[in-house]
């Protein structure tokens, strides 16, 4: 029997909340050698979309400037994760297109950390990051925790699926909450779907949230593709 982390213990099986999911993902990078992480859960379906989770436990001060200063979408971890399912240890070649993120990173002491993407067959992309202060990363070390590491993302990529995505194993619809989905996958605004349906955004807000609930989703992007795959739409 191969050795697994000993968090795998306290690792929830079915439908945890987000919290939860990450704690365990918080839990196995501590056991890694890694004191911060971040997950990233994209999409293929809808590419442009705001992520469908996303989560760290990076330092507050580095996340702040993060999102003061860069996005997801010209990141060039992410360009790499969308496409290869190779672990990427961060490095200045890596960072090459963007160096100023590169040399943010060193500021604030966070270059030591690498990357890795799960792909899943529903279009899911589910991007693992890794860091720490000290000491740098040695490939030895990297490639000898390589599978504890790989057991460790796909699982939490899977339970975050599942939260995402299961549903009650019925769902029905009122026709306005059709016709307010419908226009939230043309990437209406709900200022725009209320002039057009003759509502007030107050109300496309109250439709919304009774779908996503219906739905079992927390955005509006996984509405839309939850409801296209149950074939709703």
């Amino acid at each position: 029997m191969g050795w697994r982390p000993a968090s795998q213990a306290n690792c929830p099986e079915s439908n945890p909340n987000h919290d939860k999911i990450f704690e365990s993902f918080q839990l196995g990078a501590a056991e890694l050698g890694y004191e911060y992480c971040s997950i990233l859960l994209l999409s293929s379906d809808t590419p442009s979309a705001p992520p469908l989770f996303s989560k760290s436990s990076f330092p507050d001060i580095w996340n702040q400037h993060f999102r003061q200063h860069y996005d997801y979408q010209n990141n060039p971890v992410v360009s790499h994760c969308k496409t290869s399912v190779l672990p990427m240890l961060w490095s200045w070649s890596l960072f090459n297109p963007l160096p100023r993120l590169w040399e943010d990173l060193c500021l604030f002491g966070l270059q030591h950390g690498f990357s890795q993407a799960v792909h899943d067959p529903h279009g899911l992309t589910g991007i693992f990051c890794f860091a720490r202060k000290l000491p740098a990363i040695h490939p030895e070390d990297f490639y000898e925790k390589a599978g504890l590491m790989l057991w460790l993302t796909h699982k939490i990529h899977a339970l975050l699926a599942e939260s995402l995505f299961v549903a009650p194993p019925l769902v029905s619809l009122t026709a306005k909450e059709l016709e307010v989905l419908r226009w939230t996958a043309e990437g209406k605004t709900a200022e725009e779907i209320a002039i057009i349906l003759s509502l007030t955004a107050r109300t496309v807000g109250f439709h919304m949230h009774r779908i996503m609930c219906k739905l079992g989703v927390r955005n509006k992007t996984a509405a839309v593709i939850q409801a296209t795959r149950r074939k709703l739409l």
